[in-house]
């Protein structure tokens, strides 16, 4: 499956084709979508593009597709995260900085992150949320931005001590141009498999390790201010 990650649309589209496809759900879905811009560029939507693709998009099709989801959600973040967040200027009309603007972006999928998880656990909703800094991986993205941003569905052997005889799907958001290392591969794997994180949520990962994230990031005002902006932008209504 291909969608445009820069246009809103076409993350409603791929979320429609997932549910026709998967109607019995997935197991694990892992955003990792994401683009470098070296210059102020705007999306469909007029939204900043390193914004529109690495925040809103993800946003989005995890509320369109959270119902379907039977165990995880994880999101991708980065080292590069930023340790502050200015409001007024999210959409980086204050002299652009491509560091600046992907740094942002990672905060906010830390932000977003905790939110999620914190919704999911009020609901009583046994799927977790959590967030992974896979390192410093050798992708296309640190030379330049990424081609075509899609998802794919594949199916991964059960993880070990489920039991489960069936499949395991997981829905795996990605830039199909980039080169990702292996032990990126594994770390995003041991995060959205490993049974001993089942009762995991709202944590933060460095490679396969529980770490702390900015600290910005553990506020809640912060969070929910965060929240009520990426709805308004996105239109994303939750049903956790």
């Amino acid at each position: 499956m291909v969608a445009d990650f820069a246009s809103l649309a076409g993350v409603r589209g791929l979320a429609e084709q997932v549910r026709l496809d998967f109607p019995q759900g997935i197991d694990v879905l892992i955003n990792n979508a994401g683009v470098y811009e070296q210059s102020l560029e705007k999306s469909q939507d007029g939204l900043e593009l390193t914004w529109a693709v690495n925040v809103a998009a993800p946003f989005l099709l995890t509320s369109l597709l959270l119902g379907a989801v039977r165990r995880r959600v994880v999101n991708v973040a980065s080292v590069s995260a930023a340790s502050s967040i200015d409001f007024d200027n999210l959409q980086q009309e204050r002299g652009y900085s491509a560091h600046g603007a992907y740094s942002l972006s990672k905060l906010a999928d830390i932000l977003f992150t905790y939110e999620v998880a914190d919704r999911l656990k009020t609901a009583g909703s046994p799927v977790t949320c959590n967030c992974l800094d896979p390192g410093t991986v050798n992708t296309k993205m640190l030379l330049a931005g990424w081609g075509p941003i899609g998802m794919h569905i594949q199916p991964l052997a059960a993880p070990r001590g489920t039991g489960a005889a069936q499949p395991f799907h997981a829905a795996v958001v990605c830039c199909t141009a980039s080169a990702t290392g292996s032990k990126d591969a594994n770390d995003e794997y041991h995060v959205a498999t490993d049974p001993a994180l089942d009762a995991v949520s709202s944590a933060y990962f460095v490679g396969s390790r529980q770490a702390r994230s900015p600290a910005v990031s553990y506020d809640k005002a912060v969070q929910r201010r965060l929240w009520g902006v990426l709805e308004e932008q996105t239109g994303a209504r939750w049903d956790a």
